[in-house]
């Protein structure tokens, strides 16, 4: 009885770790043209909305302004770029709440400078 029982124990056990490799393998394999798309999706939102917040700022549309600054914001940080942080928290919760400031301009220029050189580094994600 124990040596059938260590059988089914082991069988089992190997068609756990089957299944986990399985869904490992295929998961991670999903996800690499995943990430190609994420960043062609990327570098084709962020050039248009950089020119909405230059567009706001020029109007002084700050509710504009703050809503552009949050799409941008998502998609920045999300490529890892943490360095704006504080430039894209400035601008968005300044805007938003309605009060111009000196700094927007120079805080834009600075986000436009950065992304300017994160996206050559995004054309090599594959």
């Amino acid at each position: 009885m124990n040596a059938i029982f260590i059988i089914f124990w082991v069988v089992l056990m190997a068609l756990l770790t089957i299944n986990v490799l399985y869904v490992f393998v295929f998961s991670v394999a999903g996800m690499l043209p995943k990430r190609k798309q994420v960043a062609a999706g990327i570098q084709k939102h962020i050039p248009p909305t950089l020119e909405e917040c230059n567009t706001c700022l020029m109007k002084k549309d700050l509710p504009g302004l703050a809503s552009a600054i949050h799409k941008l914001k998502n998609s920045l940080l999300l490529i890892g770029l943490d360095v704006l942080k504080p430039e894209l928290n400035l601008l968005e919760e300044k805007a938003r709440a309605g009060k111009s400031d000196k700094r927007f301009a120079p805080a834009l220029a600075h986000i436009i400078n950065i992304w300017s050189k994160a996206k050559a580094e995004l054309l090599l994600v594959k």
